[in-house]
């Protein structure tokens, strides 16, 4: 169980103990996390992706400046790679292994609120009122799209 907020601090539980771990971060509010792998990943308005290795909680603390804007949404890809999202209507691939960017979606005409992996898509939603399927190695300017009506 993970949590955090406008502190910055990422935190999580070991539930069979009920001992709290605690991580500082940057002071900024974090809009979603998520474990990936051994690592608890936490983005927010900063434009920071930033972990920590849950296994050693005051050890390895690392961060990637991702946008100029606020990250409102993170999908897990797989044990090394998150796609994050937000206010500049992009959705970008890192490798946290690498700390690159492999990839950056484009088609949204607002801001990206939600994603999820569904082991073989990740399906966005924004403030354009649309949802996206974006398909593993499909051409992005074939994605479909579903908008809401009414």
């Amino acid at each position: 169980l993970a949590f955090a907020g406008r502190d910055g601090v990422l935190r999580w539980t070991e539930l069979p103990t009920g001992r709290v771990f605690e991580r500082p971060t940057r002071r900024s509010r974090r809009r979603d996390l998520a474990f990936v792998g051994h690592r608890l990943v936490a983005v927010g308005d900063d434009g920071r992706v930033c972990w920590c290795d849950v296994r050693d909680p005051q050890g390895t603390y690392r961060e990637i400046e991702c946008e100029r804007g606020r990250i409102f949404a993170m999908a897990a890809i797989d044990g090394g790679r998150i796609a994050v999202a937000g206010s500049d209507n992009r959705i970008r691939i890192w490798n946290l292994e690498t700390s690159q960017q492999e990839a950056e979606l484009e088609g949204h005409e607002g801001t990206v609120s939600a994603m999820c992996w569904t082991g073989h898509a990740l399906v966005s939603a924004g403030y354009d009122t649309t949802i996206r399927i974006w398909h593993s190695g499909a051409p992005v300017a074939r994605q479909p799209e579903m908008r809401q009506r009414g």
